[in-house]
């Protein structure tokens, strides 16, 4: 089950909310900035993963084989995400991402 509480501590933990003045790509300023870049360690993926496996588990009912990771910060998520499914919900869901630059090899 998922626990809110939980979800907010990690993001605190991870230091992923941050207030302050920010700019964003379209030139909007804002006074926080939501960086999933922070959760970058080993127990900040897994438990974000655990956290997107069961949000899928308990509300997602259609039947879907695949996870998708748009390029960059989604590629872990999505993968983080499959795994925990499997070890968690016994559900063997594929992954699969893009790539922001063509291939020039």
């Amino acid at each position: 089950m998922i626990n809110k509480e939980n979800i907010i501590e990690l993001t605190i933990q991870a230091n992923v909310l941050q207030f302050g003045e920010f700019k964003t790509k379209s030139g909007r300023v804002t006074p926080f900035f939501f960086n999933t870049g922070n959760y970058n360690n080993g127990y900040f993926i897994s438990e974000l993963g655990k956290f997107y496996a069961s949000y899928i588990n308990e509300n997602i009912n259609e039947e879907f084989n695949v996870l998708y990771g748009p390029a960059y910060k989604g590629i872990p998520l999505c993968i983080t995400t499959a795994i925990a499914l499997y070890n968690d919900y016994n559900k063997n869901i594929y992954f699969s991402y893009n790539r922001k630059e063509l291939k020039d090899h």
